[in-house]
């Protein structure tokens, strides 16, 4: 219990998922830098550019042709650094991606084979699926693309801003000002409990949708066979419906964050333009200054591509982190613990000894006590819901009991191993079910 108290969340748990493969990691980030730092190359040859074509306006023949060829190759080879540099970032990034969602879901494997099989009775197939399938590959998006997105997204902004400043730091704080005003509009909800709780919401009926896909396509020869299609489709539509009806609340909650934010990245040429005029009014010289104010009309709007990346992500990054709290929901829970010095059965009997069962508050068998004996048939009858099946899977050690005792051949279930004890009871379950193989493979399935 006290690992799962300190069980790290969010990001912090998206991190540490991370670092299992942090030097393919780090050097996927320096990489990222770099790239950044070479993206922001042809904007420092466009300025030197700007500023030879303005200190020659009145006679352009007198333009220095080797300069202008330099800086057109500066800018040609800052774009092929980039490419080159962002594609090795991404396949670092993309390797230690596939290594980790490997690892993840060979655990998840290892651990379901470890826990009681109560908690797959409590599950249904698709709510698993979701987690084993879109849960985990959404980890691949955080690695592979996230963390160097990421890192080039803050880097790239901050180089653009620190030139802006060296070029002229009063246009460059009403940058920062519109800046400062689009992060406080994206991070309005991102940061909320209720967008939070939304996006909780959010997966559970995503799950649910799954898993009535999939036990509708599953079931449809039973349902057709027994004229149910109907009923079992309007199951499904209400699932569907219900997400579409989530999907809707989402959009309605982030709806006024995404305008503001969106308008204020689309008014920042309405802040530059007349501020450039008034510096101009004032420049001591005008064609001086006009290679600065152009290079903020062109800046300007660029600095916030990179926002832009960053909330399309902040909303990924909302799914990832209640994701990766249902994996850890599957690998922080307690394994059948088995027994020091192991037992076999003395013969097939079964017998309760005043044992009591709940599933959560209230309690299914309480001092339920019996004895079947080798040889003879003992028939549990009840209503529905009276504990018939329970007291079976309580056998096969689907769960633990509260109080009281199980044994089998005289031995307490718990002192069995869980190996033994499979292959000491044999099952029919309700819902059978079939692998796509051939009909021998079926049988052979629990002995070869």
């Amino acid at each position: 219990m006290a690992q799962q108290t300190k069980q790290k969340k969010g990001m912090l748990r998206l991190i540490e998922i991370a670092g299992t493969k942090k030097w393919w990691l780090i050097g996927s980030m320096l990489l990222s830098v770099c790239a950044a730092a070479a993206q922001f190359t042809p904007f420092i040859a466009v300025y030197n550019l700007l500023t030879e074509f303005a200190a020659h306006a009145a006679e352009p023949m007198l333009t220095d042709k080797d300069l202008i060829w330099h800086w057109g190759y500066v800018a040609a080879a800052g774009i092929v650094v980039y490419g080159i540099l962002t594609y090795a970032s991404l396949m670092l990034s993309h390797i230690a991606a596939y290594h980790i969602l490997y690892e993840i879901r060979m655990k998840i494997v290892r651990k379901m084979a470890r826990i009681q099989l109560g908690f797959f009775t409590r599950r249904n197939s698709g709510e698993l699926k979701k987690i084993l399938s879109e849960d985990v590959e959404r980890i691949e998006l955080f690695v592979a693309h996230h963390i160097p997105d990421i890192t080039a997204a803050f880097v790239f902004p901050i180089l653009l801003l620190g030139y802006m400043f060296w070029a002229d730091w009063r246009l460059a704080s009403a940058v920062l000002a519109v800046f400062i005003v689009a992060v406080s509009f994206q991070s309005m909800t991102m940061t909320s409990k209720k967008g939070r709780s939304v996006y909780e919401d959010y997966q559970t009926a995503l799950g649910r949708m799954n898993a009535g896909i999939v036990e509708f396509v599953r079931g449809i020869q039973v349902v057709k066979i027994f004229n149910r299609s109907t009923k079992a489709f309007e199951l499904l539509n209400k699932n569907i419906d219900d997400y579409r009806e989530l999907c809707m609340r989402i959009t309605r909650l982030f709806t006024p964050a995404y305008l503001g934010f969106y308008t204020v990245l689309s008014s920042i040429l309405l802040v530059l333009i007349p501020l450039s005029v008034i510096l101009l009014q004032y420049a001591p010289s005008y064609p001086a200054y006009v290679p600065t104010v152009l290079l903020f009309l062109i800046l300007g709007g660029g600095v916030f591509f990179p926002l832009v990346k960053l909330l399309y992500m902040s909303n990924l990054m909302m799914q990832n982190t209640t994701g990766v709290e249902l994996i850890d929901g599957i690998l922080n829970r307690e394994e059948i613990e088995e027994p020091a010095h192991p037992q076999t059965p003395r013969d097939a009997s079964v017998e309760f000894r005043d044992v009591t069962f709940s599933y959560g508050s209230e309690a299914v068998l309480k001092g339920v006590s019996f004895r079947a004996l080798p040889g003879t048939v003992t028939a549990l009858v009840g209503h529905s819901g009276a504990g018939k099946s329970t007291v079976a899977m309580l056998t096969a050690r689907f769960w633990d009991v509260q109080s009281g005792e199980i044994c089998i051949g005289g031995v307490p279930v718990k002192n069995i191993r869980t190996e033994d004890l499979m292959n000491s009871v044999s099952f029919v379950f309700q819902d059978s079910l079939l692998f796509f193989d051939t009909i021998e493979e079926n049988i052979r399935m629990g002995n070869k």
